[in-house]
Parts: C-alpha cells; sequence; structure tokens
C-alpha cells in the first residue's frame, strides 16, 4: 500500500502515472544515476585513493563532504519515490549539511591561504584570521541548531532556507576567491608551478562548474516557471514539450546538481592537498574528472636519500 502524498513540495513528472508503487520513476531513477555513483567515486572509487591516509590530516572532512553527497543522492531517491514529509527531509537535510561542510573547507582553504601567501582580501583577509576557530565553530553549531529547528517545527521554513542559502553562497564564494585570491607561489613551488596549478587544475574545473551551474539553474528555473503550460495548457505542443517536462527536465536537474556538487569538492580538495604538500595535482577521468597527486621529482628524491 503506497503512503499518500504528504510533501510539502512537488514536482513537474506525474504522480503514480507510470508505477503503482513510485511517485516518480523517471525522477527516482535519475536521482539514484545522478549522485549516488559520484559520491561513491569520491568515497570508496578511485577518487578516495586522493585524499585518504594523506598526512598533515584532512582526511575526515572530506569523508563527510562525501558522505553527505550520498545521503543527497539516498534522500532525493526516498522523496520522488514516496512524496512524504519524512523523505522530504531525508533529501533536504542532506543538502544543508553538504553546504555546510563544503563551506567550511573553503573558509579553511583561505584561512590557510592568507596565512601562508599574505592577504589579498583586505579587512576581510583580518577579520577570517582573527576568528578562524570562531567562523569553523560557527558552521558546525548553526549547521545543527537548523537540523533541529527544521526536525521539531517542520512549519517554519525559513531558518533552513536561510542557512541553506548562506552555506551556497560561502561556498561559491570561497572557490571563487580559492580561484582568484590566493598567492598560490607560497604552497605549489614557486610562481611557475603556481601559474600551472591555476591554469591547468582550478580554472578548468571553475569553467566546468560555471557553465555545469548555469545548465542546473536554467533547467530548474525552466521547471519552476513551465511546467503547467508545457504539460497541462500544451504551450509548448502536443507530444514533444509535455513529455521533455514530465519525464526529463527534473531528471536533468539531477543530473547537472550532481556533477556541479562533484566538481566543487574537487577544487576543495585539489587545494587543501596543495596546501597540505599531498603532491603534484592532476586531473584524472573515471565517469567524471578528478583530482589526482603524484609525488613531485624533488619529494621523491629526499624519501630515497
Amino acid at each position: 500500500v503506497r503512503e499518500p502524498v504528504s510533501s510539502s513540495i512537488n514536482f513537474c513528472e506525474e504522480d503514480y502515472a507510470d508505477a503503482l508503487n513510485v511517485a516518480e520513476p523517471a525522477n527516482t531513477a535519475s536521482s539514484v544515476a545522478s549522485y549516488i555513483p559520484l559520491a561513491l567515486l569520491g568515497l570508496v572509487g578511485p577518487a578516495s585513493h586522493e585524499w585518504t591516509n594523506r598526512p598533515n590530516g584532512g582526511n575526515r572532512r572530506f569523508a563527510v563532504v562525501y558522505s553527505t553527497l550520498l545521503a543527497i543522492g539516498i534522500g532525493s531517491t526516498l522523496l520522488h519515490a514516496l512524496l512524504t514529509a519524512e523523505a522530504q527531509g531525508g533529501d533536504e537535510l542532506p543538502m544543508l549539511w553538504f553546504t555546510a561542510s563544503t563551506s567550511y573547507c573553503a573558509l579553511d582553504i583561505i584561512i590557510e591561504g592568507i596565512q601562508r601567501g599574505g592577504n589579498r582580501l583586505g579587512m576581510l583577509g583580518k577579520f577570517f584570521l582573527l576568528n578562524r576557530d570562531r567562523l569553523r565553530s560557527s558552521l558546525g553549531v548553526s549547521a545543527v541548531a537548523v537540523t533541529a529547528i527544521y526536525c521539531l517545527a517542520r512549519d517554519n521554513f525559513l531558518p533552513f532556507y536561510i542557512m541553506f542559502v548562506t552555506y551556497v553562497w560561502i561556498t561559491l564564494l570561497g572557490v571563487m576567491s580559492i580561484c582568484s585570491f590566493i598567492n598560490w607561489s607560497h604552497t605549489s613551488g614557486g610562481a611557475t608551478r603556481a601559474d600551472i596549478f591555476v591554469d591547468r587544475i582550478l580554472m578548468p574545473i571553475a569553467i566546468a562548474s560555471c557553465s555545469v551551474g548555469m545548465l542546473a539553474i536554467f533547467v530548474w528555473v525552466s521547471e519552476m516557471l513551465f511546467c503547467e503550460d508545457a504539460t497541462r495548457n500544451k504551450l509548448f505542443g502536443e507530444t514533444f514539450a509535455p513529455w521533455f517536462f514530465n519525464r526529463a527536465v527534473h531528471a536533468l536537474w539531477h543530473t547537472f546538481s550532481g556533477l556541479l556538487a562533484f566538481l566543487l569538492v574537487q577544487t576543495l580538495i585539489a587545494a587543501h592537498g596543495v596546501q597540505q604538500g599531498w603532491g603534484e595535482p592532476t586531473l584524472k577521468w573515471f565517469g567524471a574528472p578528478y583530482v589526482a597527486f603524484q609525488r613531485s621529482d624533488v619529494s621523491k628524491q629526499t624519501k630515497v636519500s
């Protein structure tokens, strides 16, 4: 017996039109395909070898990031399969945790970069340095507090929305600062290697992230604005447009948002790894691009001697 629809949100795919016990089969399948493989690639797949068992720490933060991405995939799958309030919480709370953890990583990288390479952020950089521990603690405390409010007062969605948007902007602005304002010559072996790191690692990931992000926003806005016109009013035609909005548009959102999240994590891993001396960063592919580290010739010779 299927559960009655109790979620406060619904999507363009018609409920229970194609399956008796799965509310939105296309969105359910795309949730599985878009988030879970990328999360497992970073958590236990080839990409996991690039951050586990590394010197100078960093293991736990990326375990948390990838685990929350996996939780997003599981929660999104349950939400689209059931459309219940409980499943909605399983989808939305991991999004809060993921963005809070990426905010933590981005801020920590920026502050470390200011300490090592000089302050290019002016008064904001000085504020970060003076309040490093407070900032890191506030991210964790706020995430716990908003989670509690979300669970205890489901009708009050405003705190969740405010903090989720805050975490998203901290992450995005942090990644832009990592690519543009940190002096990498102090951590990547000189100005030449710093330019190579920025040009061959950070900027390609940033451009890909920006492109995927714009596509994700486009399909999300399209669904929000044109779903009813396309599926019920048949404003854009009788055949393809209704099918596309009913079966594909939200699935594309899953595809683009999952890839965007994974790419943002690669930026954070690349920057943190360079700061911690994990080796020479490179880009590899295993269904998606991920950052790998190779020992430099100098480090190899030092180890041998």
